[in-house]
C-alpha cells in the first residue's frame, strides 16, 4: 500500500504556521522514515513507499501539486514513465477543473492533490478504481489527508467512536459511505473530490457513473464484444508492464480466467503464478477449473487447502493494526496473511492479481431488468421481444411477468431499490441502535439522483459503489498487496455505457464477457451456471473459534453500548442452535466491529507516540 500524509492549510491565515512546524516536524524527523515528496504553500505531502512498489509521485510543475499512485495515458495504452513530466499547460487544465480534466487525460490508481494559487483553492482527488486509500481528519486549523491511520501519530490529535455508524455497519456489512468509524474522519471514496477554500471544505463526486451511464453506446452485439476484449486487454497489458512477479488468484471462476487470458496475451507480461483456494467442502472446489485454465495460458498453477496458513480467530486478532473502519475483507485478510506471504515469497510476487469487478462490470446479475432497460432505451423496436425473452431466461421469472414490467417501463421509470436492504432484519441489534432511516444512512452518493436512468443501470451503479471501497489493505504487513486489474477506468467506463440488454446477451449472465473471451477462456468455464464459495469453510472457522468468539462478544464494547443483544447472539455461539447462513454475515460483521472497536477504546483512542 502506498502510505502518505499530507497537511493542507490556508497559507494566507498567520495562526496555522506554528501548527505546520508542529505537525510537520513528526515527519521530518530523521527517524521517521518518511520524505517530503512534494511542498509549496498551503501543501505538504510526505510519502514511505514500500520498496519495489510500482506506484510512484508526479511532480505538476509551477507549483501546482503531486499526483501519487500509477498513472496510464488514456488511449494510449501505455505507462507514464516514473520520469515523466506532466507539461505546465495540462497542469494548468488540471488545476482550473479542480481535477476533472486530469481524469480525461489519465487513468490508473492514484490520489491527486492539486493547488490552484490564482485563487488559494487546493484539491484531492481519489480515482475511480479506489485502489490508494484516502481519508480525511482535521487539526486546528490544518487538514490532514491520509491512507493509513496509523501514521496520525501526533500529539493532541483524539479521536471518538461513531456508535451510530458502527451499528449501520452491523445493521449492512457491505456499506460504503464517507462516514467512517470515527467521528472525526470522513473517507474519500473512490472518483471523490474534496475542495479547501478560504470559505470551507467541499466534498464532492468528481467522476461520475451516472453522468457515464447516461451516454449509452449503441453497438450491435459482435462489436461490443470485440469493444470490451480490447479494452480489457489494454489495460491489463499496461498493468501487466508494470510487474516483474505476479502471483494470481485463479478461482476456477470465469472473471479471473478472463483475467488470465488477457495476462497470457499481454506483450510484456511478467512471471505468472496462478494459486487455487480449495477445501472439501461443497461448491469449494473448483481445481478442475482451475487446472484447465492454467493450462490454456502455459502457466504454473499451486493449490493450497484452505486449512494451509489460514487460523481460527483467537487473541492474534487483538493485535491487529488499527484502521479508520471496521471491514469484513481486512478481518479475513488477516486471518490468512500468514499463508498468503509464504507462497507470495515462494515465487518472489510483487502484487496478488484477482478477477474482482467482473460480476460487477459484465453484469452477473440475474435480473428480468434487461427487458425493462431495453423499453426505455430502445422502444417499440424489434430487438423487444427478444430481450424479454433473454431477460425471463437470465431471471427465471416468467416470461409474462417480465413482458408487463418491460412494457410498463415504455411509459414510466419507476427507481430501482435495494429490496435486500429493506427486507433486513437486525439479526443481532439492540432494538434503539436499529438505524432510523436505513436508505439515507446506507446510501452511497452515486445511487442519489439517478432515477432518469434504467433501472438495470442503477442496480450495476449501486453494486459498483460497494465494490470500489471494499478492498482495503490486511491490518498486517502484506508482500503482495492485492490488486484488482478489472477495476481500471476505461473498462468501468465502458461497462457502465453498455446497457444491460447488451452485457445480458443470450439471456445468461455475463453472456457478453462470454462471447467476447471465447478464446481466451476454457469452454468449461464458459458454460459454467454456478459459481465457486469459500462460506462454509469460513462457517466452519467461525464455529472452531466460537469459544473464543463468545468471551469477546460477551464481555465486548458493543454489548457494554447497549448495540448488539447477548440473547440473540449466545445460541450461536454455544453452539445450542446452528448458523443459517443469512445471519452468518451479521454475525462476522459483529466479530469485526468489535475487535475494532475494543483496539480504539482500550488505549489508543490518541495515536500520539
Amino acid at each position: 500500500m502506498l502510505r502518505y500524509v499530507a497537511l493542507v492549510w490556508d497559507p494566507l491565515d498567520p495562526n496555522t504556521q506554528d501548527h505546520i512546524r508542529t505537525l510537520s516536524e513528526v515527519f521530518d524527523r530523521a527517524d521517521a522514515a518518511w520524505t517530503c515528496a512534494y511542498q509549496t504553500p498551503g501543501l505538504l505531502v510526505y510519502t514511505m513507499r514500500k520498496p519495489g512498489s510500482v506506484l510512484r509521485g508526479y511532480g505538476l510543475p509551477d507549483g501546482r501539486g503531486i499526483v501519487l499512485g500509477r498513472l496510464f495515458k488514456q488511449g494510449t495504452h501505455s505507462a507514464c514513465a516514473g520520469d515523466a513530466v506532466i507539461d505546465s499547460d495540462s497542469a494548468g487544465r488540471y488545476v482550473a477543473s479542480g481535477g476533472a480534466e486530469l481524469i480525461k487525460d489519465y487513468w490508473g490508481g492514484y490520489v491527486a492533490f492539486l493547488v490552484d494559487a490564482t485563487n488559494g483553492r487546493r484539491y484531492v482527488l481519489r480515482d475511480c478504481s479506489g485502489r490508494v486509500p484516502c481519508f480525511l481528519t482535521q487539526y486546528r486549523s490544518i487538514s490532514i489527508v491520509f491512507a493509513d491511520i496509523n501514521d496520525i501519530r501526533v500529539p493532541g490529535i483524539r479521536f471518538h467512536i461513531d456508535w451510530e455508524y458502527l451499528a449501520t455497519f452491523l445493521y449492512y456489512e457491505q456499506l460504503q459511505v464517507r462516514r467512517s468509524g470515527l467521528a472525526e474522519v470522513t473517507e474519500l471514496l473512490a472518483g471523490d473530490q474534496v475542495e479547501f477554500s478560504q470559505s470551507g471544505t467541499v466534498q464532492r463526486v468528481l467522476w461520475d457513473p451516472r453522468a457515464i451511464a447516461r451516454d449509452p453506446l449503441r453497438l450491435a452485439t459482435h462489436a461490443a464484444a470485440q469493444t470490451l476484449r480490447g479494452t480489457a486487454q489494454a489495460c491489463v497489458n499496461d498493468w501487466a508492464q508494470q510487474y516483474d512477479s505476479v502471483l494470481h488468484n485463479l478461482s476456477g471462476g470465469l472473471d479471473s480466467a478472463v483475467l488470465l487470458g488477457c495476462l497470457a496475451r499481454a506483450p510484456n507480461r511478467p512471471r505468472v503464478t496462478c494459486l487455487n483456494r480449495f477445501t472439501e467442502l461443497a461448491g469449494e472446489d473448483e481445481r478442475p477449473y482451475a487446472r484447465c485454465a492454467a493450462a490454456m495460458a502455459g502457466v504454473d498453477l499451486l493449490e493450497r487447502h484452505w486449512r494451509q496458513g489460514s487460523r481460527l480467530i483467537d487473541e492474534r486478532a487483538l493485535t491487529l493494526q488499527l484502521a479508520a473502519k471496521p471491514a469484513l475483507p481486512q478481518l479475513a485478510a488477516s486471518l490468512d496473511i500468514d499463508s498468503r506471504n509464504q507462497i507470495a515469497t515462494e515465487v518472489s510476487a510483487q502484487a496478488a492479481w484477482t478477477g474482482q469487478g467482473g460480476d460487477h462490470l459484465f453484469y452477473e446479475m440475474a435480473t428480468p431488468l434487461m427487458a425493462s432497460d431495453f423499453a426505455r432505451i430502445r422502444g417499440l423496436r424489434p430487438g423487444l421481444l427478444r430481450a424479454i425473452h433473454e431477460g425471463a431466461r437470465v431471471s427465471g421469472e416468467s416470461y409474462a411477468s417480465v413482458a408487463t414490467r418491460a412494457l410498463h417501463a415504455l411509459w414510466s421509470n419507476p427507481a430501482w431499490t435495494p429490496a435486500h436492504l429493506l427486507k433486513r432484519k437486525p439479526y443481532f441489534l439492540s432494538q434503539d441502535a436499529v438505524p432510523n432511516d436505513v436508505l439515507n444512512n446506507t446510501a452511497h452518493p452515486w445511487t442519489c439522483d439517478c432515477d432518469d436512468l434504467p433501472a438495470g443501470k442503477q442496480l450495476q451503479i449501486y453494486f459498483l459503489g460497494e465494490l470500489t471501497n471494499r478492498h482495503r489493505s490486511a491490518l498486517v504487513d502484506e508482500r503482495a498487496p492485492e490488486h484488482h486489474p478489472l477495476m481500471s477506468q476505461p473498462l468501468i467506463e465502458l461497462c457502465l455505457r453498455l446497457p444491460t440488454f447488451t452485457l445480458l446477451s443470450g439471456g445468461r449472465s455475463r453472456g457478453l464477457a462470454r462471447s467476447a473471451f471465447v478464446d481466451y477462456v476454457p469452454m468449461s468455464i464458459l458454460d459454467r451456471e454456478t459459481k465457486g464459495s469459500t462460506t462454509s469453510f469460513w462457517m466452519q472457522t467461525v464455529h472452531e473459534s466460537s469459544g473464543f468468539l463468545r468471551e469477546l462478544l460477551h464481555d465486548g464494547v458493543l454489548l457494554r453500548e447497549r448495540i448488539v443483544k447477548r440473547e440473540s447472539i449466545e445460541p450461536y455461539l454455544s453452539r445450542s442452535r446452528p448458523m443459517p447462513l443469512e445471519l452468518f454475515p451479521s454475525l462476522l460483521a459483529c466479530v469485526a466491529a468489535e475487535i475494532w472497536a475494543r483496539a480504539w477504546t482500550d488505549q489508543r483512542l490518541s495515536l500520539a507516540a
